[in-house]
């Protein structure tokens, strides 16, 4: 399988290594499948940082939509790439009823109830199987980290694809433009496209969202949310609608499609 994981990543060099590249080390990805696409200012940082095996790329300085559109670049059309973000903990599946293996723990923390740590590679071989099947462009995971809310199989129908870990075949007439929410964008363009696309309800992605330094958790604002919901609501009037919830950001959510 040709595949290629692309990371975004920005000021956080360190982080990295303990987070997402400790998932891929002990899936044992190999490292020249890995790309890590960073501001042109921090190449040579994060170079002396993770050492020669990772590529270590141009990701812009322009911020997340950007960053996105240079790796669809870098990559030739039609290249199968699992994107992800740089403060990853756990890759989680559901577990199964009969499963009564004691939680492990990884990085000083524990599985969470109700789910168990996922082999990277088995989830990329996956989605990959069910794009073919269905004749789909994009595959991810469901957005919380809570079993309850979660069942085995996968939807095709248009859900949201949280940007944290997804897979997608490179096909450059989808370009998202937003950049606070590109992963709600992108799961309603590659719907519009294709008809369809692959949601996981059984696989989960825990990650440090606005947590700690770096990363989107030093650019997103109040402001910039606020543009972000009302760019999405005028743009895709038919799929987004407003969502009330105790977060501090204006939130949307996605229409049920009949």
């Amino acid at each position: 399988m040709n595949y290629v994981i692309a990371v975004r990543s920005y000021r956080r060099s360190e982080k990295i290594k303990k987070q997402t590249l400790r998932i891929l080390e002990i899936d044992n990805i190999p490292k020249d499948k890995i790309y890590l696409f960073v501001a042109p200012d921090e190449i040579e940082t994060y170079k002396e940082s993770v050492g020669p095996e990772y590529h270590v790329c141009d990701g812009g300085k322009n911020g997340t939509n950007y960053c996105n559109m240079k790796i669809q670049d870098y990559f030739p059309e039609g290249q199968y790439i699992i994107q992800m973000d740089d403060d990853i903990n756990f890759i989680l599946r559901l577990r199964e009823e009969n499963d009564t293996c004691a939680r492990k723990r990884f990085n000083g923390r524990i599985e969470p109830k109700g789910l168990k740590m996922y082999n990277t590679l088995s989830l990329i071989t996956r989605g990959k199987e069910l794009m073919d099947k269905h004749n789909f462009n994009l595959w991810g995971t469901c957005p919380v980290v809570n079993d309850y809310f979660m069942k085995m199989g996968y939807t095709i129908d248009l859900k949201f694809c949280i940007g944290r870990v997804f897979g997608f075949n490179n096909f450059k007439d989808v370009v998202t433009k937003d950049d606070c929410r590109d992963d709600y964008e992108r799961s309603i363009l590659w719907y519009e496209r294709d008809g369809g696309i692959i949601r996981f309800s059984e696989v989960v992605v825990d990650a440090d969202t606005y947590i700690g330094s770096g990363g989107l958790a030093e650019s997103r604002t109040i402001d910039k949310m606020r543009k972000s919901c009302e760019y999405l609501l005028k743009t895709y009037p038919k799929y987004v609608a407003t969502r009330k919830c105790k977060s501090k950001y204006p939130e949307i959510r996605l229409k049920r499609i009949s």
